[in-house]
């Protein structure tokens, strides 16, 4: 995979790297293209491996329903990583700023 979008931002695919690196989950919450939001959820997960998923949840980030919207599944955490913001990309609505949560 290309790390194009990693080059496009940086700081936000070092945070995303480092947390995935120490075994941490990343999780970004912002609104999508209706003006609902939506969980973009990275982790290595015991069974899946490396994974990221998206879902519907509030503007905190608690998810209303855990039906997967959309999931990756990666070999490393370089592709997790690009991966993550390839579903950032996807998902959410640039017009407006949203909330980035990344957690440890």
């Amino acid at each position: 995979m290309c790390q194009i979008l990693t080059r496009r931002y940086p700081t936000f695919a070092m945070k995303i790297r480092i947390a995935l690196e120490n075994g941490k989950q990343v999780i970004t919450v912002e609104k999508d293209k209706t003006g609902q939001y939506v969980r973009i959820d990275t982790y290595n997960t015991f069974d899946a491996g490396l994974e990221t998923m998206v879902f519907r949840c509030d503007q905190n980030g608690e998810v209303k329903n855990w039906e997967e919207l959309d999931d990756m599944h990666y070999g490393n955490v370089t592709e997790a990583t690009e991966g993550h913001i390839r579903m950032w990309e996807k998902w959410t609505y640039k017009g407006e700023t949203g909330v980035k949560v990344v957690l440890g």
